[in-house]
């Protein structure tokens, strides 16, 4: 009971703060909604890859379709309208609950986001190369990021190797004994990410990447209406893409999306009720 009070408590706070930037993003972009075609197909095609991707790591999870369309669309919502990738922390809340261990779910999600930066990574370092647009701070913040967390992945089980015989062979005390299990519960973890990643990380970078080039694509199609250079809007679409911050031709896309994704989310829902209520 205290959980489902909680859920709901927190689906409100996340709700409710996407329902104010999603306000905002419509003031931002009413003077140019008409532009908002362009991104339509676009759109469908990405979060239809995304929603592969993510379903591919659920492999072997009892998971109905509808149910799990429905989160995703839930939390792709919230996740695009939020600023700084703040929703991606609703994001692994329901997916833990979805699959109802709190240790893959976040494996799940952190893995899915991990091959989604890589492969914008690349696009973003193809494209500096082929187009001589600067590398600004949130290329190398990604970078240093993704270096970061690969980094540990690799080094991870030697370090919890040593600290887990160390504790083993220490003096047997509460503090020792909680050090321990916090030490097993990263092992598990490491575990989970490692079995998730075998034989799916490079299907998940390329479907990431195929999402990237359709989504450049569309920015791409409405520079030439906008008249603007790409490889200046380029920085700029990413940078408004991590931080929020307002951009007109990443705010259409984002328009666009929550308008896809709440479509899809309603239909789901009203499939899902429909077909409870002729089980009763």
């Amino acid at each position: 009971m205290k959980k489902n009070k909680f859920y709901i408590a927190t689906n409100c706070i996340f709700i409710a703060a996407s329902i104010f930037f999603f306000a905002h993003l419509v003031f931002c972009t009413s003077k140019s909604i008409k532009y908002a075609i362009f991104f339509v197909p676009q759109a469908i095609f990405v979060h239809f890859l995304k929603a592969f991707r993510l379903r591919l790591l659920l492999t072997g999870e009892k998971i109905e379709l509808r149910r799990y369309i429905k989160i995703f669309c839930k939390t792709a919502i919230i996740s695009v309208l939020l600023p700084f990738k703040s929703g991606e922390l609703f994001r692994i809340y329901s997916f833990a609950l979805l699959t109802k261990k709190g240790v893959k779910g976040t494996a799940i999600i952190l893995l899915d986001r991990f091959s989604d930066l890589a492969a914008l990574l690349v696009i973003f370092a193809i494209f500096k190369f082929s187009s001589g647009v600067d590398f600004n701070f949130v290329f190398y913040v990604s970078a240093s990021f993704e270096a970061i967390i690969f980094l540990l992945y690799l080094v991870m089980p030697e370090i919890l190797f040593y600290w887990h015989e160390y504790l083993m062979s220490a003096e047997a005390t509460r503090q020792h004994f909680k050090e321990l299990s916090f030490v097993a519960v990263l092992r598990f973890v490491h575990s989970e990410i490692k079995k998730l990643a075998k034989g799916k990380f490079f299907a998940m970078f390329f479907i990431s990447l195929l999402a990237w080039i359709t989504e450049i694509s569309a920015l791409i199609f409405s520079l030439r209406t906008f008249s603007d250079e790409i490889p200046s809007v380029f920085s700029k679409y990413l940078f408004s893409a991590l931080t929020g911050k307002d951009f007109l031709q990443q705010k259409l896309f984002v328009f666009t999306s929550v308008m896809i994704l709440g479509i899809v989310c309603a239909f789901s829902k009203i499939r899902t009720d429909k077909i409870g209520g002729e089980e009763k």
